[in-house]
């Protein structure tokens, strides 16, 4: 890596600066062969539906992110020059459930590993493997002790508790065959959906994602979505029961709301629980950046 600054100038040219200056850059590298040239992210391939432009998406359009593989996102909403999406399923992370006993976990050596599955989609009525589940964190960091942490915002259910702090890769022991064995303190899902992030934004995608995080309650209660508390439901002839996975969002000191594949909209007492619900991220793009 070369740092040029101008040569054209002198001392005399600078302005009188009597503290230290710190200047920090991030580079993207790969590992160079005998062949290496400059090679620049490639331009973002985004496939909007047909008939469709930036400016008139509606709920539930799908979205495809090309690369490696084509990611498949379900338009949610304009957010001022912003569009938020929701990854059509589940990531291929945690591992896999059935009658009492679980799989060993995914890891980067499986195909497709932390990318979208179209069987990934958790707990499904009828269906005796649970693919993809996973816990929401190893503890419930958005608790005080007495109530929701202001952080997080300022009631149960309208919160979001997505933390980037909370980013340490889960433990799976190998003698751990049952569950709550997400023994890493500092864990939460936050750890795939920003690993996701960084997928996406890399070299093999060159996405323009500026956030990555979870579904909200109060996102999936909006009217373009549809899911009720009081009816603690989903619409199930929408996009957003393709898969059961966990939201961010808080109901209690334990307890963190999802989507169910079969329409239910709950919450679960249990955030170490990696029975039934995986990892859907969202993510947000600019408009400008399509």
């Amino acid at each position: 890596v070369r740092l040029e600054y101008r040569t054209d100038i002198d001392q005399n040219d600078l302005p009188s600066i009597s503290e230290d200056l710190t200047f920090n850059f991030g580079v993207q590298y790969v590992q160079a062969d005998s062949n290496a040239i400059e090679r620049p992210l490639p331009i973002p391939v985004v496939q909007l539906p047909e008939g469709r432009t930036k400016d008139n998406l509606q709920a539930g359009d799908e979205i495809i992110i090309s690369g490696e593989t084509d990611e498949t996102f379900n338009f949610i909403r304009y957010d001022g020059n912003d569009i938020v999406l929701l990854a059509k399923y589940n990531l291929k992370v945690g591992r896999n459930y059935e009658s009492g006993s679980y799989s060993n976990p995914y890891t980067s050596s499986d195909t497709g590993y932390g990318l979208q599955d179209s069987t990934m989609r958790g707990y499904v009525s009828g269906q005796s493997v649970r693919n993809g589940v996973v816990a929401f964190s190893y503890t419930n960091y958005w608790y005080d002790g007495s109530a929701l942490k202001a952080k997080y915002g300022s009631a149960w259910d309208t919160n979001n508790i997505y933390d980037t702090d909370y980013t340490t890769a889960p433990d799976f022991s190998s003698e751990c065959t049952s569950t709550n064995c997400f023994k890493t303190n500092g864990y939460s899902i936050a750890y795939y959906v920003e690993q996701y992030k960084n997928t996406l934004t890399g070299l093999n995608y060159g996405a323009p994602v500026k956030e990555a995080r979870l579904l909200t309650y109060e996102e999936a209660t909006d009217s373009s979505i549809g899911c009720s508390g009081s009816s603690w439901s989903c619409t199930t002839t929408g996009f957003i029961t393709n898969t059961t996975f966990w939201l961010g969002s808080a109901k209690g000191s334990s307890r963190i709301w999802y989507v169910g594949s079969d329409g239910g909209f709950d919450n679960v007492d249990g955030f170490s629980s990696e029975r039934s619900y995986g990892v859907r991220p969202v993510i947000v793009i600019s408009k400008d950046a399509i």
